[in-house]
């Protein structure tokens, strides 16, 4: 597993050791890869380009095998739906 924080690399790293993470926090703090896929959007508040919380589950051959895409900074996948479809990959 990974993850990909629009955060800068120090403030990814804080992250992991604050939260005791063992897997690896990517940065993407100027929204480049978001932008790419299509998630980054402009958010007046902060006046800045802020991806919207994606998450993927790519099974071993490369294929997405779950995706949702939030709506708003706030709309986050169910840990339940990303879980099943974890368990959907098992052999």
């Amino acid at each position: 597993m990974i993850a990909i924080s629009p955060d800068t690399v120090e403030q990814a790293q804080t992250i992991v050791q604050e939260l005791d993470l063992d897997f690896e926090v990517l940065s993407d703090p100027d929204a480049e890869f978001a932008s790419a896929l299509g998630i980054a959007h402009d958010y007046p508040i902060v006046q800045s380009i802020v991806p919207y919380p994606t998450t993927f589950v790519v099974d071993t051959q490369g294929a997405i095998a779950f995706a949702h895409v939030g709506e708003s900074v706030s709309d986050r996948a169910d840990c339940d739906d990303v879980v099943e479809a974890l368990e959907a990959l098992r052999p």
